[in-house]
């Protein structure tokens, strides 16, 4: 079974973010579209290995994509992942909201 990947509003606004600041503040284009490109490959090879990653405390489960974290949650009743946030993994995580 495949599982549908569900991007939220915040981590939609994440990997836009992600790559403005690869593109126009470090100007490099072609990278960001690739670093964008690899985040988004590894989102969808969730669709058939959603539990690939532990779950912590909460249930939330985090993938690490080159020096960026994706947070994601499960809906097993509906078959759906679902991804909080795409974010740079040197930031504090502990001011972070999911």
């Amino acid at each position: 079974m495949k599982w549908e990947i569900i991007m939220t509003v915040n981590a939609q606004k994440d990997l836009e973010q992600i790559y403005k600041n690869i593109r126009y503040v470090l100007a490099v284009p072609v990278t960001a579209r690739k670093q964008t490109d690899r985040i988004t490959e590894k989102i969808s090879d969730l669709s058939d290995f959603p539990k690939m990653y532990p779950e912590n405390e909460n249930g939330i489960r985090k993938m690490t994509v080159d020096n960026y974290l994706v947070f994601y949650d499960l809906d097993e009743s509906r078959g759906s992942v679902i991804i909080l946030r795409i974010v740079y993994g040197g930031i504090d995580l502990n001011n972070m909201s999911l």
